[in-house]
Parts: structure tokens; sequence; C-alpha cells
């Protein structure tokens, strides 16, 4: 299993379903489940993209889920499925109210969209971050995935050990 930091509010976007496509300037041959981490930064340029349409509207949506904007804590998992071209799929991606896709993501020439699928959230814990996608260890027990049994059930308590 593998992990990856991301910047709020794009952490939140994912667990809540709105974000369904991770871009990066690198592609991976990984495919499988994903730790979704939401890092500790969260700059005044980070708070007005939050506040700005339309991420303030899919974060409005993800506080009727009952997520919030953690910090510094791994807040769900998720099926990394396809790695595409950003330019392959670019077109596909509609810009309509309540798709807003495009707006989530950097989906210029030369990048890659990371396919996210099957969500699943469960309460916090608090973990500390790393660049890259970097493998996974429980920071409740150290395990390499046993989080993943417990996340298969939507919002489980995962704070216990594993």
């Amino acid at each position: 299993m593998r992990c990856l930091s991301l910047w709020q509010p794009y952490a939140t976007l994912i667990a809540s379903g709105a974000k369904r496509f991770e871009t990066r300037s690198w592609k991976t041959n990984y495919r499988g489940p994903v730790v979704i981490h939401a890092a500790k930064r969260w700059t005044q340029a980070e708070k007005q993209i939050a506040n700005s349409y339309p991420f303030n509207k899919a974060l409005a949506q993800a506080r009727h889920q009952g997520l919030a904007l953690p910090f510094g804590e791994i807040i769900c998992i998720v099926d990394l499925v396809a790695v595409h071209r950003t330019e392959d799929i670019r077109g596909q991606l509609s810009l309509v109210q309540g798709n807003w896709e495009r707006f989530f993501g950097d989906f210029s020439n030369g990048r890659y969209a990371w396919e996210l699928r099957n969500v699943r959230t469960f309460y916090p814990v608090p973990m500390r971050g790393q660049q890259g996608l970097f493998p996974f260890l429980c920071p409740l027990c150290e395990n390499t995935g046993e989080v993943a049994a417990y996340a298969q059930y939507s919002r489980v308590d995962v704070r216990q050990p594993c």
C-alpha cells in the first residue's frame, strides 16, 4: 500500500468524491490502494483557493457528508486504477455545474492524471507526510496495511491500534 500527501483543499475534495483525478508532473506504474494524507501546510494562497468558486461549493457539499479540512492526518483510502496523459482525457472532463474536475487539477499538456476510484473514508488519524508516493506504515501499529481492513466500512474509527 502507498500513501500520497496532498495540500488542502485537494485532500478533502478526493475524500468527498468531488475530485476523481490527481494531476502530477510524473507518472507511476503503481496501481492499487493509496492512503490520502492531508498535509499540514495551509497558506494564505490555499485558503483563497478553498474560498473561491467552485472549490467552496464542493467543500460545502463535503461538509454535508461530515468531512472537514483536517491537517497532518490520513483521511481516506482510494484505488489508483489508471494513469492517463492529461491531453488524452482533458476533453472528456465536463465543466458543467456539479462536475468541476478540470478546476481541481492542472490538466495542461505533458502532465499525468491519476484516476482514483472507490473512496473509503475514516476518522482522521494523525501522521507525518512525505513527498511523492511513499510506502504506507500505519501510524497506530506500523503495520503495512491493516488500516485498509478498517477503512472498508464508511467512517470507521481507525484510531484504535490495528
